[in-house]
């Protein structure tokens, strides 16, 4: 079957919503697929703004044009940015500024908030405000993945709407159809992305993948006796910081981390500021390298329990799967998990990640006992 996005936006609440006529002018999209909420945004613009009939939109107009290259002047996008990748007040105070004036196309005006969840407390009470009192024929759409992180007040006065995540054949066909996978590679970047279309474009990325194929397959090791954890350990520690620095230099981090261009909206960072920054994406990277380490762990009590295959996030690995659980205990590996967690709290106390992986894949290797 074919992947079109306008199967997600036909299918989503939203367009339910607006063919109801039952528009909010605050809304909180949930979830913790970013891709997905930024597409049924998009869509949602078009359809407010296209002259299309209904919930509608046509793609193909001048209108649909400029919300695609982010150019349409009542479409507003806010997002976290600087050193401290956060949402700041005076970003809040320009947006409120932009609302404040009249549309320039004479309609409504839409702004959408990406990663509200990190808002700066001052800028989460400027947010408030404008929630509070909104201007006129103006919608505000904030987007989160931890609505823990949010006012409680910002919460209760905005409609909330959450998103799933996508089957793993849905995720599939958006491969092949979209990114040009083979079904092989389609079979395990969807495995893989866990029915999040942001990361399976992520792992569409040959050099992510070889990294999580050696990441994975070293933690494997550890059960099957075959690891060397200095060797290892240096090894994973020098990939992942040049990781950081790949991501530090992409266009895409530019700017919308840094700021990009000529505007006002641009930071010179000091050093120790580019540190700080550096710092934060390391934090990031180390917190996936752990989960590849739980993925595993996952999956081998999934398959000692069920024997299914298909329900694996490395299903890749399946040699190794199927002959590590049959040698270890459920508890055990239970046990196994609690220590790959404690290694990423041990990290995040910001101790040295070469040395936490040497004791991790130290205190595993001599507690693995086969039973």
């Amino acid at each position: 079957m074919s992947w079109r996005k306008s199967d997600i936006w036909n299918t989503s609440l939203v367009k339910r919503m607006l063919e109801s006529q039952r528009v909010a002018q605050s809304h909180l999209f949930l979830g913790h697929d970013q891709q997905k909420k930024i597409w049924v945004a998009m869509s949602m613009a078009k359809a407010l703004f296209c002259n299309a009939p209904g919930a509608d939109y046509c793609d193909q107009c001048a209108t649909c044009r400029k919300i695609d290259s982010h150019n349409h002047p009542d479409v507003f996008w806010l997002r976290p940015s600087g050193k401290a990748r956060v949402i700041k007040i005076d970003m809040v105070r320009n947006l409120q500024a932009s609302l404040s004036l009249k549309s320039y196309e004479g309609g409504k005006k839409i702004a959408f908030i990406l990663e509200s969840d990190n808002m700066r407390e001052d800028a989460a009470n400027a947010m408030l405000k404008t929630i509070e009192e909104p201007t006129e024929n103006t919608i505000l759409v904030l987007m989160a993945g931890d609505i823990e992180r949010i006012l409680p007040t910002i919460v209760s006065r905005c409609q909330q709407l959450y998103f799933p995540l996508a089957h793993k054949n849905e995720i599939r066909d958006y491969l092949m159809d979209q990114q040009g996978c083979s079904p092989e590679k389609a079979d395990l970047v969807a495995a893989l992305s866990r029915g999040n279309y942001s990361l399976a474009s992520r792992y569409v990325d040959d050099d992510r993948r070889k990294w999580r194929d050696f990441a994975v397959s070293s933690f494997l090791n550890v059960f099957e006796g075959t690891l060397d954890i200095f060797e290892v350990s240096a090894k994973m520690d020098a990939w992942l910081h040049e990781l950081v620095k790949k991501t530090m230099m992409s266009d895409d981090f530019i700017e919308t981390e840094v700021g990009g261009g000529d505007d006002e909206s641009s930071e010179v960072l000091s050093d120790m500021e580019i540190k700080a920054l550096e710092k934060g994406v390391l934090i990031d990277e180390a917190r996936e390298l752990f989960q590849f380490f739980q993925s595993c762990i996952r999956d081998i009590i999934i398959f000692k329990e069920t024997q299914e295959k298909s329900v694996l996030i490395n299903h890749d690995k399946m040699n190794s799967i199927d002959a590590i659980c049959r040698q270890y205990s459920v508890q055990d590996l239970k046990n196994y998990m609690e220590y790959v967690e404690e290694a990423y709290r041990s990290f995040h106390g910001n101790i040295n990640l070469r040395f936490v992986l040497e004791i991790l894949f130290d205190r595993l290797s001599c507690s693995v006992e086969p039973v």
